[in-house]
């Protein structure tokens, strides 16, 4: 109905829609508003509309803002504007504001007046904020003053209207009248009509541009570089690792990492590129004209960049670009070097070339050579400049209108420092500069900052960038070439100001300057900023002054008040909360934006105590300002940094490790400093926190300490600490801990909504007056929500058995075990002990019934009746109570078999450890020793099996053990470094032994040498594989599918993520193509940096890649299954090495990693490994194979049918004869 009435536009229609748009959803309503209703054709839509300002939704009330916008309001409609002002949305008061402040003079005196007066304090402060806006406008200056009695008038201000009130006539003394700060009067710090003139600087004595560039012009630039080119062929098959792990050849790529900061240690051989330097160019003068010509050279145009319909923007751009030309040309005195550009283009190995000039150019730069050659050149150009030429401007008419949210026609603008030829000399500094040097620096490059009107122009220009820097304006008033005055127009008066304030109080937190940001700032990394810190303290507490005092709208100072870093202070910390009133913070940085109370919390959360702040003072300010304990531990709890002190402040003993207790347990990131802080109070690592793990003494310390009734306080504050709800598990674990819930609530919840929170908190609840029982039943159940998980995703499996394990956890903390395994163990031998009545018969009706547990540990119900087995239950005895008591224990057996058999394997998998003492007792458990006694286990290096308090190896000799002694189950990784594993095979073998899983016999996963170095395995690449199938095959052994990074599986303990990686749709069936396997990589939990295999722990590196083998074996997508023993590498070089004279190809060669091709064409390189093909001097060719064939894989009929080596053997013989090649795109990359 809205699509018709939208392509009708009848206005009855959209009358009678009107009246049904309160049921549809908010996305509909917003678009209605927005479409059919813009503009409104009735008075009922008018209404409609009006009524939407104050929705609920806020997309709803954008786009009414949008349609009341257009429109001329009646005096009725602005009432009902002032009516919606009772409402605390931020954007909405300002929309609301802004629709008023249209009204003729006379009907916004009125509004004004009303609001002043109203009984609501937020209409009343609207009211307040109007009156600062007309403060600022010359021909409302009379109503101002006829409106300032009214103000005073205003009856017992809350905190918020007092702030506001004294901002527009003080606080009623003489010595504090209200001052108004403003851009036009330079916000009281500044003339906004001066203007500086800085002392004039001329080039150096005898500077000449050819003189300078004479490497260039006579062709010596050129020379070196075709040395270069020769350079990297010689070693262009020189083999080095990348950053991955990955073999590379010179002749491919010099970076060991995609792109290179780090001078010659980010490239492959920095040895040789070094001695190049050292013989063929030997000085930093040479070097920069080699830089200066690949700068301006640019990179060659790619076809792909761009749509056909976006020619004519590109051309346009060109032409406007091309008006720079005569500028330039003068600048560079008319030397002629263009013609190199494309001759250095197309030098071999043009790419490489780049990559070593610039790491060599950060090796060996020289700041002082750089700059004054660079003051010396733009001087050159500032003559030719004026406010006119200094911009380039055209027209695309296909860009992105960001206020619209469309494509559209746009003016764009550019300075001249966009050019290539002139930014080339305006790079930051690096290094440290003399002063002489910096004020040379500073001048040329503000005389340019000038001319472009301080990068103000209508319209807005696409880059603003000064290329100054806040730190070079803090130097230059130290030097005292700049005034004071022009310090605080550039911070707070240009369209700078935002990015230069955020910059200069981040520099002068000395935390970030010296630490976190030293490559960023190493040019002023021995400047002293202490002159400068008290100038820069002004801005910022005349930003401060400005914006708290604000109103609903956005003040002049509102973009500064948002880019403040660092600020300081308990008096500041005071005067936020004051300003913030009554309101809630808003907890998430992404939705702070300008609003009032957005800008308020992004303030509260920069601001950070003085060394000076005392406890006392911060009481005696909060007093004053009639701030409460309790509003204090709220903005303490938003801004941690303030915790210590409020706890001193305010005398709440044990706050601070209340408060932190809720940080820990809270899934959000830490700093190092949170994290130093919580370690005082826990041994737990802060991981294992956020995971959900729970330190039960921290928990009972802090709430003793700080007491129940500010603990409350602490836990209602509790909500600011996270900008989701994830601080709601952190009051579930208190509220569990207390015991403020009941053990059996909890479960019903537990079943109902399988919240997972809720599990991890219920073994946290008190055990009661029947704990050894009580503590069974909660095992039991946790065991049961573990079973019930397979019923689910792999996804929801894997994070519900980790809530399962959290669980555990807590329970054994709160039960007294100490860890999982002892907890596990105890219970599985008291749920036998439980059972135990059930395994001796019982008659009933003549007939024996009992659960007998047989020599493997598995369960059975047995019937006897006159001495003979019965095969069945007799049918009249199927129904009697014992008998359905004996089915739910053979269920408990059965269970626990299954359970324990896994949790056996995980251990040996975990390298989980037992005490001798506790294999002992287990020795009780009917149904766990069958498992145990056959198993290997390793202690103190010795292996053998375990029985009785010894270790009996596989050469019969008994090794006594110590009740202390720990003992785990041996994985084939120990049997094979032990020397043993083939004698234990044969023992089991021989004696006929079955084990519960597959241990002695299991498969053994050994790094290959190519492995050992690498970051990734690629032995199973290539191999084409159902995801599905794979998923499925998988989810059993805890690998998890991800979006974005394939499957996972985590390694907690050790901090390992496992990842296959495959290009497929894990979540969705690959009916038509199955994906080949890429690669098998590892990263650190922690930090997600990528582990080298050889720090692997072995067991892991075995399991991971047995899961891989496991995957490919029975997920592989045909009949034929791969030959998965060959070591890649080895196998291909020998397959080509074969296959080659079947061909009667002698152009091909095999070394290291590479097949090295000789064609007609050109000469090329492939990775026997990853099948990536390099022309050699040239770049990557793409060429895309087609796995998804109707068979298991690609294969050559000749040879092989792995996909992945038939696909690297295609392309060999594709290229060693590339004059066969008819391929257009393939050609067309072929140089």
């Amino acid at each position: 109905m809205a699509y018709i009435t939208w392509m009708t536009n009848d206005s009855a229609l959209k009358d009678d829609l009107c009246t049904c748009l309160p049921s549809l959803d908010t996305y509909m309503r917003a678009g209605y508003i927005g479409v059919v209703l813009n503009p409104p054709t009735s008075h009922l839509q008018e209404e409609y509309v009006l009524q939407s300002l104050g929705d609920r939704s806020q997309d709803v009330r954008d786009e009414a803002y949008k349609v009341l916008s257009e429109m001329t309001l009646s005096p009725e409609q602005n009432q009902k504007v002032e009516e919606l002002l009772r409402f605390k949305y931020s954007e909405m008061r300002i929309n609301a504001i802004n629709l008023l402040m249209k009204q003729p003079k006379e009907q916004l005196s009125g509004s004004i007046r009303r609001l002043l007066t109203d009984k609501v304090a937020e209409r009343r402060l609207a009211g307040l904020d109007m009156m600062k806006t007309i403060h600022n406008v010359e021909f409302l200056q009379d109503t101002y003053q006829e409106l300032i009695p009214t103000v005073k008038e205003i009856q017992k201000p809350n905190a918020k209207e007092k702030v506001l009130i004294e901002s527009l006539i003080g606080d009623g003394t003489k010595e504090n009248t209200a001052q108004h700060y403003t851009k036009d009067n330079g916000f009281g710090l500044y003339d906004p009509a001066l203007e500086v003139n800085l002392p004039e600087i001329t080039q150096d004595k005898g500077f000449n541009v050819k003189k300078a560039f004479e490497f260039i012009c006579f062709g010596r630039a050129k020379l070196v570089f075709k040395k270069l080119s020769k350079y990297i062929e010689i070693y262009k098959n020189e083999e080095f690792k990348n950053g991955y792990g990955e073999a590379r050849l010179v002749g491919n790529s010099v970076l060991i990492n995609w792109s290179n900061y780090g001078g010659l240690s980010g490239l492959g051989f920095p040895e040789l590129w070094k001695a190049f330097y050292e013989e063929e160019i030997g000085s930093y003068d040479k070097l920069l004209m080699m830089s200066f010509m690949l700068a301006s050279t640019g990179a060659p145009k790619d076809d792909d960049d761009y749509d056909e319909e976006d020619e004519e923007d590109i051309k346009a751009d060109q032409k406007s670009s091309n008006t720079f030309e005569p500028l330039v040309n003068r600048m560079y005195a008319g030397i002629t070097y263009r013609g190199l550009q494309k001759e250095l283009r197309k030098m071999p190995y043009y790419e490489q070339m780049s990559d070593i000039i610039e790491a060599l150019s950060y090796e060996y730069k020289d700041e002082a050579v750089y700059q004054r050659l660079a003051v010396n050149m733009l001087l050159q150009l500032l003559p030719l400049l004026n406010t006119k030429n200094i911009f380039r401007q055209y027209t695309n008419k296909h860009a992105w209108l960001r206020d619209k949210l469309e494509y559209g026609e746009k003016e764009i603008v550019y300075p001249i420092h966009n050019n290539k030829f002139v930014n080339f000399w305006l790079e930051m500094p690096q290094k440290p500069m003399s002063d002489d040097l910096f004020i040379r620096y500073f001048t040329v490059r503000y005389q340019l900052y000038k001319l472009t009107n301080y990068m103000e122009h209508t319209p807005e220009l696409e880059e603003t960038d000064s290329y100054l820097h806040a730190t070079d304006f803090a130097r230059a008033w130290m030097l005292g070439i700049i005034p004071t005055e022009e310090v605080y127009r550039e911070m707070m008066g240009r369209i700078s100001s935002p990015a230069q304030i955020k910059a200069i109080t981040t520099v002068l937190n000395d935390n970030v300057r010296f630490n976190k940001e030293k490559e960023r700032y190493a040019d002023i990394k021995n400047v002293d900023f202490s002159l400068f810190r008290s100038l820069a303290q002004k801005i910022v507490d005349r930003i401060l002054e400005i914006e708290l005092k604000r109103g609903d709208s956005e003040t002049q100072v509102t973009s500064l008040a948002e880019e403040l870093s660092y600020i300081y202070g308990a008096d500041t910390f005071i005067h936020i909360l004051q300003a913030f009133g009554k309101d809630t913070f808003i907890r998430d940085s992404y939705n702070w934006g300008s609003t009032k109370r957005g800008v308020l919390s992004s303030l509260l959360h920069a601001c950070h105590p003085l060394p000076t702040d005392t406890s006392e003072n911060l009481k005696k300010l909060a007093k004053q300002a009639e701030i409460s304990d309790e509003r204090l531990v709220e903005a303490a709890m938003f801004a941690p940094q303030w915790i210590e002190l409020t706890e001193k402040a305010i005398g709440w003993k044990g706050l601070t490790s209340a408060a932190y207790y809720f940080h820990a347990h809270t899934n959000e990131t830490c700093d190092d400093k949170k994290k130093a802080i919580i370690a005082r109070y826990t041994p737990i690592d802060v991981e294992d926190l956020r995971e959900g793990a729970f330190d039960i003494d921290w928990f009972r310390d802090a709430f003793k300490t700080i007491g129940k009734r500010r603990f409350e306080v602490v836990y209602n504050a509790a909500k600011y600490i996270s900008c989701s709800n994830s601080h709601t598990r952190a009051r579930k674990f208190a509220d569990a801990t207390n015991g403020a819930v009941k053990a059996a609530d909890v479960k019903k919840e537990i079943v109902a909504k399988r919240n997972k929170d809720l599990l991890m908190s219920y073994g946290l609840i008190p055990l009661g007056r029947k704990p050894d029982k009580e503590l069974l039943d909660r095992y039991q159940y946790l065991q049961k929500f573990l079973k019930e998980s397979k019923e689910f995703g792999a996804q929801r499996q894997e994070s519900e058995k980790k809530a399962v394990n959290i669980a555990l956890q807590n329970l054994a903390r709160n039960s007294g075990y100490g860890d999982v395994t002892r907890l596990t163990w105890s219970m599985e031998t008291e749920l036998i002990k439980e059972l135990l009545p059930y395994l001796s018969p019982k008659e009933i009706d003549g007939v024996e019934v009992y659960v007998q547990i047989n020599e493997e540990g598995k369960s059975e119900i047995k019937q006897i009746k006159d001495g003979k087995e019965l095969n069945s239950m007799p049918a009249k005895l199927k129904k009697h109570p014992y008998i359905e008591e004996l089915k739910a224990v053979h269920k408990k057996l059965k269970d626990q078999y299954t359970r324990s058999r896994v949790m056996l394997e995980q251990a040996m998998e975990d390298c989980t450890r037992f005490e001798e003492s506790e294999l002992r007792k287990l020795m009780q458990n009917p149904v766990i020793w069958p498992l145990l006694r056959h198993l290997v286990f390793i202690c103190n290096g010795q292996t053998g099996f375990y029985t009785d308090g010894l270790l009996v190896t596989v050469n019969a000799v008994c090794l006594p053990l110590k009740p202390k002694d720990e003992l785990r189950i041996a994985h084939p990784t120990d049997l094979y470094t032990s020397g043993d594993w083939h004698a234990y095979q044969k023992f089991l073998f021989d004696k006929a032994i079955r084990q519960p899983f597959k241990q002695v016999f299991r498969e053994l996963y050994v790094p290959t040498p190519e492995e050992v170095e690498a970051t990734q395995s690629r032995r199973y690449a290539g191999n084409q594989i159902q995801p599905q199938k794979t998923v499925a095959v998988l989810k059993g052994r805890r690998w998890v599918a991800d979006y974005e990074d394939g499957l996972q599986k985590i390694y907690y303990k050790e901090n390992i993520i496992a990842t296959i990686y495959a290009m497929a749709d894990w979540f969705s069936p690959a009916d038509i193509e199955a994906p080949t396997l890429e690669y098998v990589c590892f990263h650190n939990r922690k930090d997600y940096k990528l582990m080298k295999i050889s720090e692997i722990p072995p067991v892991i590196f075995s399991e991971v890649m047995r899961d891989v083998d496991l995957a490919v074996s029975i997920a592989h997508a045909g009949s034929v299954d791969p030959e998965t023993s060959h070591s890649t590498i080895e196998m291909r070089s020998v397959l080509v090495e074969l296959t080659m004279p079947l061909f009667h190809f002698k152009n091909v060669t095999i070394k290291g990693s590479f097949a090295h091709i000789e064609g007609k064409l050109g000469k090329y390189n492939i990775h026997l490994g990853s099948g990536v093909i390099h022309q050699e001097g040239g770049a990557q060719i793409a060429v895309l194979p087609v796995h998804s064939q109707n068979r298991g894989r690609l294969f050559l009929p000749f040879v092989d049918e792995d996909p992945k080596t038939a696909e690297i053997l295609t392309k060999i013989i594709f290229f060693a004869e590339d004059d066969k090649i008819k391929d257009p795109s393939i050609l067309n990359q072929i140089k």
